[in-house]
C-alpha cells in the first residue's frame, strides 16, 4: 500500500469518528498537512504540535499548557475533551496536558 492510499484509509476512518464542537485536537503537524484532514477538523479547536522527543520537554510544558487553556477558555466553561491525532509522542503529550488540564478531561488517541 503506497503513502497516498494509506492517507485515504487514514481519512477515511478519522470521518468515521464523532468529534465534538468541545473537542481541543492535538495534532501532529505533519498529519495536519493532509488537506482532507484539515477539513474534516476545521470546526474544532486546533493545537498543532511537532512530533518527536522535543515535544515532551518538562521546561517548555508551561508554554505549551498556557495555549491550551487559553483555547479550553474559547470553550466557556464546558467540558473538554483532548483529542490527540498522531504517533507516540503526540499521544503521550495530549495525555499528560489532559491529566493536568483539569479534573475529568476525556482523552481520545488516534
Amino acid at each position: 500500500m503506497n503513502a497516498s492510499m494509506k492517507q485515504v484509509k487514514f481519512v477515511s476512518r478519522l470521518g468515521q469518528i464523532f468529534l465534538q464542537a468541545n473537542d481541543i485536537i492535538i495534532i501532529d503537524k505533519n498529519v495536519l498537512k493532509i488537506n482532507a484532514v484539515k477539513k474534516l477538523i476545521s470546526k474544532n479547536l486546533i493545537y498543532p504540535v511537532q512530533a518527536g522527543e522535543q515535544l515532551k520537554d518538562i521546561k517548555k510544558f508551561p508554554d505549551h499548557m498556557e495555549k491550551i487553556v487559553k483555547l479550553s477558555a474559547k470553550l466557556g466553561g464546558v467540558k473538554v475533551r483532548i483529542v490527540a491525532i498522531g504517533g507516540g509522542s503526540v499521544g503521550d503529550f495530549a495525555g499528560f496536558a489532559a491529566s493536568t488540564l483539569k479534573r475529568g478531561v476525556e482523552l481520545v488517541h488516534i
